[in-house]
C-alpha cells in the first residue's frame, strides 16, 4: 500500500476547524480525529503549529488562518 502524501498546513487546519466546531474547544496535546479514513494526531499538530508560529516560521497568511480558527477559544489556546 502506498503511503499517503503529507497534508498541507491548510488541509490540516481544516481538520482542526472541524474539531473545534464539533467539540467547541481546541484539541488537547494527545487528541486525534479521523479524516479520510486515517487517524490524524490533531493535538500534537496544533502544538507544533503554535511553536512554529512563535518562532516566526509560519507565513502571515498561515498565522491568520490559525488565529481565525482558534479566535473564539483564545483564552484556552493562548498562554497568558
Amino acid at each position: 500500500m502506498a503511503k499517503r502524501p503529507c497534508r498541507s498546513l491548510e488541509q490540516t487546519a481544516q481538520i482542526l476547524r472541524v474539531f473545534v466546531e464539533h467539540c467547541n474547544r481546541p484539541p488537547g496535546a494527545r487528541e486525534w480525529g479521523e479524516a479520510d479514513g486515517e487517524r490524524v494526531m490533531i493535538g500534537p499538530w496544533l502544538c507544533e503549529a503554535r511553536s512554529q508560529r512563535n518562532v516566526g516560521r509560519l507565513t502571515e497568511e498561515q498565522s491568520h488562518l490559525m488565529a481565525e480558527i482558534l479566535q473564539t477559544h483564545r483564552s484556552v489556546c493562548e498562554p497568558e
